[in-house]
Order: structure tokens, then sequence, then C-alpha cells
């Protein structure tokens, strides 16, 4: 075998073992857009579905269905319909998340679940102040989870404090 063909052989291997690093980066970086993309969306969803709840919350103490609702529906079938997408939801987020984000998501579920059995048990529509007083730990839970989640996906930047930018319109007789 003369030295041209030997180069040539090993060119031709180091080459093929090259390419064959490349795939395996290029699939592994696929897979982490993957992963961050599909958290992204299954967080957002997850929130939303809090915030849903929230909605159907505030027409269940007694408030008018607030002009950003999903649907008009009577409350209790969109605080069901919430609380099936958050529990789906969970799932996904315990394959793809860390134990922060599955304790902040696991904490915003049982605060909202609070947050309902508090104003379902009121007998008159609350003040705005009281109703803001027992959302407002929903938000701080929320809050954290937000910041798990940006955390865990190495978003820089500013701590979010969720703050009620639909506040319920007072009660006109």
């Amino acid at each position: 075998m003369d030295i041209a063909s030997l180069v040539s052989a090993v060119a031709a291997t180091t080459g093929a073992a090259l390419a064959g690093v490349s795939v395996y980066i290029s699939g592994r970086r696929d897979e982490s857009k993957w992963r961050r993309e599909v958290l992204l969306e299954t967080c957002e969803a997850f929130l939303n579905a809090s915030f849903e709840t929230a909605r159907a919350g505030r027409q269940l103490a007694g408030f008018p269905a607030p002009r950003d609702a999903v649907t008009r529906d009577e409350p209790e079938l969109r605080i069901s319909m919430a609380y099936r997408a958050k529990m789906d939801l969970m799932t996904r987020l315990r394959i793809l998340a860390d134990e922060n984000v599955i304790t902040a998501a696991e904490d915003v579920h049982l605060a909202d679940m609070r947050f309902l059995d508090a104003v379902s048990g009121w007998n008159t529509a609350p003040s705005i102040e009281e109703f803001d007083a027992v959302r407002a730990h929903v938000q701080d839970e929320q809050g954290r989870f937000i910041t798990a989640t940006r955390s865990l996906l190495h978003i820089k930047g500013r701590t979010v404090r969720v703050r009620n930018i639909s506040r319920p319109r007072p009660i006109t007789s």
C-alpha cells in the first residue's frame, strides 16, 4: 500500500468519525431544543389553566364573568376543565421538569383548590378586597412556578410577580 492510499484511508476514517460526532452532537442539540420547547409550552398551558381557574372562581364568587374568560359556560364546568388540563400537564411536567418545577406546579394547584374552597363557601359576593386577599396566595405560588421554570430553562432576568391585572368589576344592582 502506498503512502497516498494510506493517507486517503486515514482521512476517510477521520472524516467518517467527525461526521458521526457531528451527527451525535446535532441530535443532542435537537433533543435539548425539543425538550425546552415542550417544557415551555407545558408550563404556559399549566399557568393558563390556573388563570382559568381564577376566572371561573371569580364568577363562582358572585362576580360577573370576566371579559377575558375562555368561555361563558357555567363556572363549575370551567373549573372541571381547568382541573383536568392541569392534571394532564402535571403528568408531562413530572416527565420533563426538575423537582423544583414539579413542586412549584403542585403548590399552584393546591393554592387553586384552596382558593376555590374559599370562594365557593361565600354566600354573598365578597368585596374586591376580600377576593384579592384570597387570590393573593395563588398569585404568589404562580410567581414561584414562573421563577422555577425560568431557572430550569436558564432564562435570565428579574423575578416575576403575578399581579391581578383583571380584577373583578364591582357588582352594581
